[in-house]
């Protein structure tokens, strides 16, 4: 944004440059709310299914185990796996609720180093939906923001070095 002021200011055409610039920043939050209320349902889902699942495996299961412990009954391989996993989870819980955590900040602190993000991020951009949809957001971010420096007065190779700021992907930002 300071390059593209300070271009709006030695061209004369500060207004023009910050209604632009107003203007991106509101259709940036707009999208960025569209995107946070779509994942809400879907997140919503997501919790649901492993509250639904942790009650089953927690409640339902021991109670059915005592219903056939009781019968003697043979049980098929898919039920003792299932019974195997049931009390798995509900003895080892803890400490699989920490190990879960410790690998998430684990994961977070890793990727905050450039070259296993970079990684990261090209395996993303190999993924037949997501690596579409982030290169479609790249790009027009970049282009955006390149059409913001020209049109404010930026030389052309100097906007291109700005622009490439915006892009969040390392493997695209380096490309």
């Amino acid at each position: 944004y300071r390059a593209t002021v300070a271009a709006g200011e030695q061209s004369g055409h500060l207004d023009a440059v910050l209604a632009r610039l107003a203007d991106y920043t509101e259709s940036r939050q707009a999208l960025q709310q569209r995107v946070q209320q779509a994942l809400i349902y879907p997140s919503f889902l997501v919790i649901m299914a492993f509250g639904i699942l942790a009650g089953l495996l927690g409640y339902v299961v021991p109670k059915i185990v005592q219903v056939f412990t009781t019968m003697h009954a043979q049980l098929p391989l898919l039920t003792r796996v299932l019974i195997g996993i049931s009390g798995f989870l509900r003895g080892w819980w803890p400490l699989l609720l920490l190990a879960l955590i410790a690998l998430v900040l684990g994961v977070r602190a890793l990727l905050r180093r450039p070259g296993p993000r970079q990684a990261w991020q090209r395996f993303l951009l190999r993924l037949p939906f997501f690596g579409r949809l982030v290169r479609g957001l790249e790009t027009a971010r970049f282009a955006r923001t390149l059409s913001i420096l020209t049109v404010s007065g930026v030389p052309i190779l100097e906007g291109l070095g700005i622009a490439q700021q915006v892009v969040h992907s390392l493997p695209l930002r380096a490309a």
